[in-house]
């Protein structure tokens, strides 16, 4: 189970109603503003991808936000690879088409878009 993995975290008795409970409390309406430096990475490609038609020449990594931080402790996003596409908004095809130097580049990105604690797991 997700929770075993982070030192001095007690799940809740009943995690998916837990967090069901915690998502509807959040209201829609509200917006965050921050500077762009603050919240996200850019990483720029070696390789020059085609998406939809239009190249790609980068992929933005945001920092984590304290509900996709709560989905990982939940365990509803369990690999590595779900954490990058939720963290990079990208398909998940673009992510399988980099090539080792770029994802290597992309995945270092996503390391340092997550808290601390939660590093080891990419």
């Amino acid at each position: 189970m997700a929770f075993e993995k982070f030192e001095g975290f007690t799940p809740p008795v009943d995690a998916s109603e837990a967090g069901a409970r915690i998502v509807d409390q959040v209201s829609p309406a509200v917006e965050v503003e921050a500077e762009p430096d603050d919240t996200e990475e850019r990483v720029s490609l070696r390789r020059r991808l085609k998406v939809g038609g239009k190249p790609k020449t980068e992929i933005s990594v945001s920092r984590a936000s304290a509900g996709l931080v709560i989905d990982i402790d939940l365990g509803r996003l369990e690999t590595s690879f779900e954490v990058a596409v939720a963290l990079t908004g990208e398909p998940p095809e673009v992510l399988r088409m980099l090539r080792h130097d770029d994802l290597d580049r992309v995945v270092a990105a996503v390391r340092r878009a997550l808290p601390q604690r939660l590093r080891g797991l990419i």
